[in-house]
């Protein structure tokens, strides 16, 4: 008789039968007795062998550690050594379809049914994120195949990118913050061809089209202190050191048919309008000093009719020279070539401290060097303003930055327009208290060209007239105690005003030839006056009894003689 016991199921044979209990029994096997000793149990998911535990694997076990606790290596019914891809799913396995291949919709390690959204990150399925949802634009595409960051090489359109690269890297087609590259969006994008971005704005350093700005770049950066760029080559409107080209400038620019450039005076060597001074007959003259002449300068003459050399103080354009003073001058070049400061060549012998070709932080376009209180404002070094001294409070401070307009300090500063210190106001000066320029009409007397000014009552019959000058009889103008004014015609007889700028009337003394024949004054009309009261003359019938003209009466029937009742 054999024994075998089992912690859960028991299955016995018996003359055919089988019978199945669970509980902790003894098997009997009694040969010859009906029983057999050959269970026939196959284990299915779910059921435990008779013998799981007894650390025995039979041939209906997979595994058998002595145990029947699940979690270590075997399960609690000995079906499963608990490995991923055993095909049954254990403790701590979401599933098992019986391999470790990644794709097939059971990660390698059995913990994911690999569906986008499920809060696992299977990389096998392509995911970078999973936050356990299927939307977007929270941190993890509803992919699961972007983490939503510009720079992961991901295009996340819901997120506005235009591009993505990946690594954050500027390329031709795309800026490290996803966008597409644009000259003018402030971010230098030099895979795209840009040496700079400023914004879309011109520069010292950048000009507006994503270019280093550089004379002679054909492109005119006024920031940058150009006034042209005709690129590098001199034209008829630009010279090639980016400046206006003008007679007189200093430059000789072909271009624009200078032979020579003087800086617009008379010299020996040009005239001051840019054209060559030469003896110019063809013929040698050595008592006129000529050792040669060509008719003009020449690669072997000079148009003063010396040999040609650099260094002979002659300039031989013709000799490649733009100017010669015998080596370095205020004027020129040693190697012959036209000195000016602002041409990016430091000449010290014209007193150039330095020459970057305009203002720069080391030099002021003067080439001078930058020094606060040197009266040169550079912006480029950051000067805001230079009054050429290092005080504080006159409008400029010792920092050279621009302070607040204090009328009266002598310094022109903001919206004034004048600014005389202690004098504005004071009737010498034409500047006002005020700092506005004087006028006639402001109610302010300058005595430098003015009698009297007072304001908006100028002209109006007061005694200051509307060009500011003190009233006075003959002037044309009446004033105060005039009762007319016809200026240069005041009294001549043809005019109704007297020279005493009162109106003519009978009487007078005043000879007012469009209204009177006569006029004796204080004797017209008298009896005894020629003069009728009217200031016409006496006639016999003008009812005016003259007896100086021998009339008795006069009452104007026409007899004025005899007594007549």
């Amino acid at each position: 008789m054999n024994l075998r016991t089992s912690r859960s199921t028991t299955t016995i044979g018996y003359d055919g039968f089988w019978m199945v209990r669970s509980s902790l029994v003894t098997l009997v096997l009694v040969a010859g007795c009906g029983l057999t000793s050959s269970p026939r149990w196959s284990p299915e998911e779910g059921e435990v062998s008779v013998s799981c535990g007894d650390g025995v694997v039979d041939v209906n076990e997979v595994c058998d550690d002595g145990n029947t606790d699940a979690g270590d290596g075997c399960n609690a019914g000995c079906t499963s050594d608990e490995s991923c891809g055993n095909g049954m799913t254990d403790d701590g396995e979401l599933c098992d379809d019986g391999n470790t291949v990644a794709g097939d919709e059971c990660s390698p390690d059995c913990s994911s049914d690999e569906t986008c959204g499920n809060g696992v990150v299977d990389l096998g399925r392509g995911e970078t994120c999973d936050d356990g949802n299927s939307i977007s634009s929270d941190g993890c595409a509803n992919n699961c195949q972007s983490n939503e960051e510009c720079g992961n090489g991901v295009l996340d359109t819901q997120l506005s990118e235009v591009c993505d690269p990946g690594a954050n890297a500027a390329t031709m087609t795309c800026d490290p913050d996803c966008t597409a590259p644009l000259c003018g969006d402030n971010f230098r994008n030099a895979a795209a061809g840009e040496a700079c971005d400023s914004g879309a704005v011109n520069t010292a350093a950048c000009d507006a089209n994503c270019s280093t700005a550089s004379c002679g770049d054909s492109y005119v950066n006024g920031a940058a202190g150009e006034a042209c760029d005709s690129g590098g080559v001199n034209t008829a409107a630009c010279d090639a050191n980016c400046t206006t080209a003008v007679c007189g400038d200093s430059y000789v620019n072909s271009a624009k048919g200078e032979q020579c450039d003087a800086g617009g005076v008379n010299t020996a060597a040009c005239d001051a309008n840019c054209t060559t001074a030469s003896c110019g007959d063809g013929y040698p003259n050595s008592a006129a000093g000529e050792a040669c002449d060509t008719g003009g300068n020449t690669g072997s003459c000079d148009a003063n009719c010396t040999p040609a050399s650099c260094g002979d103080s002659y300039i031989n354009a013709a000799a490649g020279e733009q100017c010669d003073t015998g080596g370095n001058s205020n004027s020129c070049d040693a190697d012959c070539s036209n000195p000016g400061c602002g041409d990016g060549y430091h000449n010290p012998a014209r007193g150039e401290q330095c020459d970057t070709g305009g203002d720069s932080g080391s030099c002021d376009s003067n080439c001078t060097g930058v020094s606060c209180g040197d009266g040169y404002r550079n912006g480029a070094a950051g000067e805001g303003c230079d009054d050429g001294n290092t005080n504080s409070y006159d409008g400029c401070s010792s920092s050279c930055q621009v302070e607040a307009p204090v009328c009266g300090n002598g310094y022109r500063e903001g919206g004034e327009a004048c600014d005389e210190g202690g004098a504005n106001g004071n009737g010498s000066s034409s500047c006002r208290s005020d700092c506005q320029w004087n006028y006639c009409g402001d109610g302010y007397h300058y005595y430098g060209n003015e009698g009297c000014d007072a304001g908006g009552a100028n002209g109006n019959g007061g005694y200051c007239r509307g060009d500011c000058q003190i009233q006075t009889c003959g002037d044309g103008y009446v004033g105060p105690g005039e009762g007319c004014d016809d200026g240069g015609s005041n009294g001549n007889g043809y005019s109704a005003c007297r020279s005493d700028c009162q109106w003519n009337s009978c009487g007078d003394g005043y000879l007012y030839v469009y209204g009177e024949a006569c006029d004796e004054g204080g004797s017209t009309g008298n009896g005894w006056s020629s003069c009728a009261p009217s200031c016409q003359w006496n006639y016999c019938g003008d009812w005016y009894t003259c007896y100086g003209e021998g009339e008795q009466y006069d009452n104007g029937d026409g007899w004025c003689w005899g007594y007549q009742p």
